[in-house]
């Protein structure tokens, strides 16, 4: 190794400066909701190596219980209810917000951001933003009906305020396109983290010959359990090898009243680090949706090497491939009994290794920090 100091000299050599690290770019993100998927999106964005981008989190405080309450790089604001005067209250924070912190783009969240980015446009907001849905509004309407027609043309108006709108699916960027939305849209397809080092494959060893399926959810409309309990029911009469686990509760007032047949096993809510021991311990997952944006709960399937049976409903056909990583069903009762019945362990075991490549390849956090970046940075150039 050479020296520092010269052999006759007790001076050092002069040493070059180290050239400046480039600074990571700041990004404040803000949604009025944490709920669902939009949550669970943030906590996937907070896990970002710092390196990559400063991140900052603004959010209702009622709602700072579902992302990550003890980190320091949440910002809160008051907000007593969803509407109008919500999003005054988010706009007004946002403000302050960039005057504070000083971010080089402005990373809105979830359908009612759209009305505080208006707001923000009329006071002179010039930042870069970027805007997520989580799902296109119009879509959870029924095609054609008035309420359909009117969210679309709300939306579609709006989103031309952002400078880009990501899809977080195929679907979600062909609805778009399709319903002539304006602005610039760009697919970032969803992405969840590396499951836990520690999960288990056991939890259903006490009945080593039961197909054993698993649902992951909330218990509403949405999410179809009106159809798969019915559906589970009229399979198990002809199939007593099958199991249905239920993790999730009743969120909405429109999941109160489903009624489930009683060999269903209901765990509730789970922590999120057992979560992928439900998955890898299971045999499939069943996913009855009646509309999806993404569907995160089929990329945590597939990290866990879990094969997925789903509706042919908003993204989810798109996220699985027919007898390779699962199967995709018409969602009505009698098409959704009959794919139960046709499930075999052996032909679900073969699977695996394809719903792991998918997840490495398509879902991974790696694919998706570089993706963002690299709009992150393709948007600043633009400016």
């Amino acid at each position: 190794m050479t020296p520092l100091i010269h052999a006759q000299s007790t001076h050092p050599i002069p040493q070059k400066a180290p050239k400046d690290l480039p600074k990571p770019l700041k990004i404040l993100h803000s949604s009025e909701t944490i709920q669902g998927g939009v949550g669970s999106y943030l906590r996937i964005l907070s896990g970002m190596p710092e390196q990559e981008a400063e991140q900052i989190f603004l959010i209702p405080s009622n709602h700072r219980r579902h992302l990550l309450p003890n980190d320091p790089r949440i910002r809160t604001y008051p907000q007593k209810k969803r509407g109008l005067r919500g999003c005054w209250q988010q706009a007004k924070h946002i403000r302050r917000c960039i005057q504070q912190e000083k971010p080089d783009i402005l990373f809105l969240h979830s359908s009612f951001a759209l009305i505080a980015l208006a707001l923000l446009r009329l006071r002179g907001l010039d930042l870069p933003v970027l805007y997520c849905p989580h799902g296109w509004a119009f879509s959870r309407y029924e095609t054609g009906s008035v309420k359909a027609r009117l969210t679309a043309a709300a939306e579609g108006f709006l989103a031309g305020l952002a400078d880009v709108s990501i899809s977080i699916s195929r679907h979600d960027l062909e609805l778009a396109r399709t319903q002539g939305y304006r602005g610039r849209h760009q697919l970032l397809e969803n992405a969840v983290p590396a499951p836990a080092q520690d999960a288990a494959s056991t939890l259903f060893a006490a009945t080593p010959d039961a197909l054993n399926v698993l649902f992951v959810g909330r218990l509403d409309r949405q999410k179809g359990c009106d159809i798969l309990f019915p559906a589970f029911e009229k399979a198990a009469r002809q199939r007593p090898d099958l199991r249905l686990h239920v993790v999730g509760e009743a969120v909405r007032a429109d999941g109160s009243g489903v009624a489930a047949p009683g060999q269903v096993n209901f765990a509730g809510w789970v922590d999120s680090s057992a979560l992928d021991s439900w998955y890898r311990s299971a045999d499939v997952l069943v996913v009855p949706s009646r509309w999806e944006g993404f569907g995160l709960v089929v990329a945590e399937a597939m990290r866990n090497g879990t094969p997925v049976i789903c509706s042919s409903r908003g993204a989810l056909p798109d996220l699985v491939r027919e007898n390779e990583t699962g199967h995709i069903f018409a969602l009505e009762e009698t098409a959704l009994c009959n794919c139960l019945l046709s499930l075999r362990k052996e032909d679900l075991r073969a699977m695996r290794t394809a719903c792991l490549e998918t997840y490495k390849t398509r879902f991974s956090m790696e694919r998706f920090t570089r993706d963002l970046i690299g709009l992150y940075n393709g948007m600043l150039k633009a400016v």
